[in-house]
């Protein structure tokens, strides 16, 4: 019978610590919200001041990466020439 009512008092004593700690919890999160919603501003406002950085850096990226491709793109630019500069008339039909 003892151990029941050691079991009992066990849980209602996790139960009450449980409920300590999460009002603990809450009043910590809305004592540092504050705070938070601040580097939320700041965080955004360093973004928009680094978005041409980064915009540059894409631009850059995306530059170096198609580099291998510009010899395809002047030969199909050669091929391209060279069928307009041989290309004939089409012949009239039905005249």
């Amino acid at each position: 019978m003892e151990i029941l009512v050691l079991a009992v008092l066990f849980g209602v004593g996790l139960l009450a610590f449980g409920i300590v700690s999460a009002v603990l919890g809450l009043l910590w999160f809305v004592f540092t919200l504050p705070f938070r919603i601040l580097g939320w501003i700041l965080h955004g406002f360093l973004f928009l001041l680094a978005l041409p950085l980064i915009a540059l850096a894409a631009l850059g990226a995306g530059l170096v990466f198609l580099l291998p491709l510009a010899p395809l793109l002047l030969l199909g630019l050669l091929v391209w020439a060279l069928v307009r500069w041989l290309r004939r008339p089409a012949a009239a039909v039905g005249r």
